[in-house]
């Protein structure tokens, strides 16, 4: 039996929604720029510096070193493009080149 101290591993995910109001009736491109004025360009820097700072500390000590976390984050970066143009495809949103 495990003490109740321990933190229990767990394969559940949780996604935090937000919503907001432009006061506009929710107009997409008047939201778009208001997310954009809260967020600044700051707000990438900010969630890839994470990325970075967590892929660090989730790679095992021995291969914790500059060169296998720029491979993690090159692989995780080149799947999900991969993933969002196959979504944009699928979706019909991919605009033609």
């Amino acid at each position: 039996m495990s003490d109740e101290s321990e933190v229990q591993p767990s394969n559940k995910s949780f996604v935090h929604v937000s919503e907001c109001s432009s006061g506009d009736g929710g107009d997409p491109e008047a939201m778009a720029k208001m997310m954009r004025s809260m967020h600044g360009p700051q707000a990438v820097d900010q969630s890839l510096r994470q990325a970075v700072s967590i892929c660090w500390m989730m790679l095992p000590d021995e291969r914790k070193n500059v060169d296998a976390v720029e491979r993690e984050l090159r692989r995780l970066v080149d799947r999900i493009i991969a993933d969002m143009r196959e979504d944009a495809e699928a979706f019909g949103i991919s605009k033609p080149d």
